[in-house]
C-alpha cells in the first residue's frame, strides 16, 4: 500500500506493509503513517473477495504475529487511527477530505488485523496484541495501552452517533459498523459453552454505554434511510478516486462484463451492516440479571415520534421517540431478509408501544402478506426465517381485534399462491391457507417417525380446521370448497379415538353441504359449487355443532432465549455481512448449514 493503487497480488510484497508487520518500532507520529495510509484501494463488498484478500497477506499476518511483542506496531496504528478520529466530526463539515480518507483507510487496515486474530486467537490473545506497547526507550516512561481497545471500541461508537452521514463518510460508517461486529464475534470462535467476553462486557457496562440509547436510534434511522453507497466515480475528490481506482484491478477488469448479480452486495450495505449489529447488541446479556443491556433496553422502550403522550415507564430506563410509521414501512418491505423478520420479531414482541401502533393500522396487509410470501416460499427460505414468521403471525393473532380486522380484508388475485387460482379472499382467509399448507410441508420435510409428535401435529391442524368452521365459516367459502374437495382424506381421523371430538363438526358441515350439493345439477361446475357453499352457510343449524371454546395460542419465549438467539444472529452475520469467516474456525455453530 502507500501512495498509488496496490494490487490484491501485490500486497503480500508491499514495502509499507512488511515494514508495519516487521520488528522495526514505528511510533504514532511517523511520517512513516502518512505513507500507509495514503493508498487507493476499494474495500471489497462480497465474501468472496474479502476470502481473497485475507489469503493474500497470509503471510503478513504470520508476520505481524511472530513481531508485535517486539514492535507494538498494531497499538500504534490504533493510536493513529484514534488521533484522527478526534477531529472527524470537523473534518466532515469542512468537507476535508484526504482526512476522512486516511482515517477510514487506518480503520480498515485496524479491521482487517482484528478479523484475523479474532479467528484463530483467544480474545484475551486478541487484546494483549492490540494493547501491546513498544518497547520504552532510555529515558521514557512505558506506554500505557491498557484501555486501547475500550478507546477504540468507544471511538467507533461515537463516530456512529456523532460524524455526520454524507456521501464523504459513507464509507467510513460502513466500516466503523463492520469493525464493532468483528470486535464482538469473539464468541463464535470460543469453544464450550456460551460465556461473555470482554469486548462485548465494554460496550455493554463501559465508557460506549451512554451512547447506547442515541447508538440504537441511529442503527434503526441507518436501516429505515436504506441510503445507497454513494456512486463510485473515476474522477472528484480523493474519496471517490480511492473507491474506484483500484476496484478494475482487484476484478481484473471484470466490472460490468456480466458478473451475477445476486452475488454483489445488498443494494444498503451500511443499512444491512446495522441491522445485524442492532441484533447482535439486543441479544446479548438478556439473562444476566448482574449486567443491565442498555441497547437491549433502549430498542425495546422505543416510542412514536408522534405518540401524544410518553408512557411511564416501570422503571428508569433511557428512551428515544421515532417515527414508527417509515419504522414499519421499511420493516414490510424488507422482510424476504431473515435480518429484518427478527427485528420486526423483537418488537412485536418486547415493544409494547411498537405492538400498538401496528395493531391498529389500517393496512395491516401491507406486513402480513410479506410474511404468507415467505411462508408459501418455505423451500426458498431458512427454517428460521419460517420460524420466526409464524411466530410474528401468532404474536399478532393474540390480539382479537386483529382476527377480527383480517378477516375484513378483501384481497384480489394472489398471483404468487399458484395452486389453485384466489381471485377473492380475506386476508385472513390466505393467512389460514398458508399456515396449514406451511405446516403440512414442515411434516412432510421433517418427515416425522415419532408417532406421538405427529398425532399432536395433526390434531392441532384439525382444531384449527374446527374452530374456522365453527366461528368463521362465513368468511372461508374457499376453505370450505378445498374440504368438500379433500372430503375423503377425513375419514380415518373420525375413527381416531384421538381426533373424533376435533372432526365432528368438520364432518357435520361437509356432509350438510354434501346433501346440498346433491340436490343441484348433476355435474355441477366450480361456480355451482360456491353458491351452494355461499347459501348453505347461511342456512346451517348451528345448534348442531358440538361447543369449544374458541381456539387461542399464545407465545410463550423459552427458558433459556439466548441460547437459540445468539447462535442464529451470528449465524445470519456469517451469511449476511458480506465478510468472509473461516469456517473452519467456527465454533458456535455448523457453518457448512444453510443460515438456519
Amino acid at each position: 500500500m502507500g501512495a498509488g493503487s496496490s494490487s490484491i497480488s501485490d500486497l503480500a510484497s508491499n514495502q509499507y506493509l512488511k515494514r508495519f508487520v516487521s520488528t522495526e518500532v514505528i511510533t504514532a507520529n511517523d511520517p512513516f503513517w502518512n505513507q500507509l495510509l495514503s493508498f487507493t484501494f476499494s474495500i471489497p463488498d462480497t465474501s468472496a473477495d474479502h476470502r481473497l484478500l485475507e489469503e493474500s497477506v497470509t503471510s503478513l499476518y504470520m508476520e505481524l504475529l511472530q513481531n508485535h511483542a517486539t514492535s507494538g506496531n498494531v497499538a500504534a496504528l490504533i493510536r493513529v487511527f484514534l488521533s484522527r478520529a478526534t477531529e472527524l466530526k470537523a473534518s466532515a463539515q469542512c468537507d476535508n477530505s484526504v482526512f476522512t480518507w486516511q482515517a477510514y483507510n487506518a480503520l480498515f487496515i485496524v479491521r482487517c488485523v482484528c478479523k484475523l486474530l479474532v479467528q484463530h486467537l483467544s480474545e484475551e490473545e486478541v487484546i494483549e496484541v492490540l494493547q501491546t506497547p513498544p518497547p520504552s526507550t532510555e529515558g521514557t516512561l512505558p506506554e500505557d495501552n491498557s484501555n486501547l481497545v475500550e478507546d477504540l471500541v468507544t471511538s467507533l461508537v461515537e463516530i456512529i452517533v456523532d460524524v455526520p452521514l454524507v456521501d464523504l463518510t459513507y464509507s467510513l460508517h460502513h466500516e466503523a459498523t463492520t469493525t464493532l461486529l468483528v470486535l464482538t464475534s469473539a464468541l463464535v470462535f470460543a469453544s464450550g459453552e456460551l460465556c461473555y467476553l470482554t469486548i462485548l462486557k465494554m460496550l455493554m457496562t463501559g465508557r460506549a454505554s451512554i451512547h447506547a440509547c442515541l447508538f440504537v436510534k441511529t442503527l434503526l434511522k441507518r436501516f429505515m434511510a436504506q441510503d445507497k453507497q454513494p456512486v463510485k466515480s473515476e474522477g472528484g475528490s480523493v474519496v471517490l478516486g480511492l473507491a474506484s481506482g483500484l476496484w478494475n484491478v482487484l476484478t481484473l477488469g471484470l466490472v460490468g462484463s456480466g458478473e451475477d448479480s445476486s452475488k454483489k452486495g445488498p443494494e444498503s450495505p451500511l443499512a444491512s451492516q446495522s441491522v445485524l449489529l442492532l441484533l447482535v447488541l439486543a441479544n446479548h446479556y438478556t439473562a444476566d440479571r448482574t449486567t443491565r443491556n442498555p441497547y437491549r433496553q433502549a430498542l425495546l422502550h422505543a416510542q412514536n415520534f408522534h405518540d401524544p403522550a410518553e408512557s411511564t415507564p416501570t422503571q428508569a430506563v433511557a428512551t428515544f421517540k421515532l417515527e414508527f410509521a417509515t419504522l414499519y414501512k421499511t420493516l414490510y418491505m424488507h422482510l424476504h431478509d431473515d435480518q429484518t423478520t427478527l427485528l420486526l420479531y423483537l418488537l412485536l414482541h418486547k415493544n409494547e408501544d411498537f405492538r400498538t401502533y401496528v395493531l391498529a393500522r389500517t393496512d395491516m396487509e401491507s406486513l402480513i402478506l410479506p410474511i404468507l410470501h415467505t411462508l408459501y416460499h418455505a423451500p426458498d427460505s431458512t427454517s428460521h426465517h419460517i420460524y420466526m414468521s409464524l411466530i410474528i403471525l401468532l404474536i399478532l393473532s393474540e390480539d382479537d381485534s386483529f382476527n377480527k380486522t383480517i378477516h375484513d380484508i378483501p384481497l384480489k388475485n394472489i398471483t404468487w399462491y399458484t395452486e389453485r387460482l384466489i381471485s377473492d379472499i380475506s386476508l385472513g382467509g390466505l393467512l389460514i391457507l398458508v399456515v396449514i399448507r406451511t405446516i403440512t410441508y414442515n411434516m412432510t420435510k421433517m418427515r416425522l417417525s415419532d408417532v406421538s409428535v405427529l398425532e399432536e401435529v395433526l390434531r392441532m391442524v384439525l382444531e384449527i380446521l374446527n374452530s374456522v368452521l365453527t366461528h368463521q365459516l362465513s368468511h372461508n367459502h374457499n376453505l370450505v370448497y378445498t374440504l368438500l374437495y379433500k372430503r375423503h382424506l377425513f375419514h380415518p381421523f373420525s375413527t381416531h379415538p384421538n381426533f373424533q371430538d376435533v372432526t365432528q363438526n368438520i364432518e357435520m358441515v361437509l356432509s350438510y353441504l354434501m346433501g346440498r350439493l346433491e340436490t343441484t345439477k348433476r355435474d355441477p361446475g366450480v361456480h355451482d359449487v360456491q353458491e351452494v357453499i355461499q347459501q348453505g352457510v347461511l342456512h346451517l343449524p348451528k345448534d348442531r355443532l358440538k361447543k369449544f371454546p374458541e381456539l387461542k395460542f399464545k407465545y410463550v419465549e423459552e427458558n433459556e432465549p439466548e441460547e437459540f438467539f445468539i447462535p442464529y444472529v451470528w449465524t445470519l452475520v456469517y451469511h449476511k455481512s458480506g465478510l468472509y469467516w473461516n469456517p473452519k474456525c467456527i465454533c458456535m455453530f455448523d457453518p457448512s448449514q444453510p443460515d438456519g
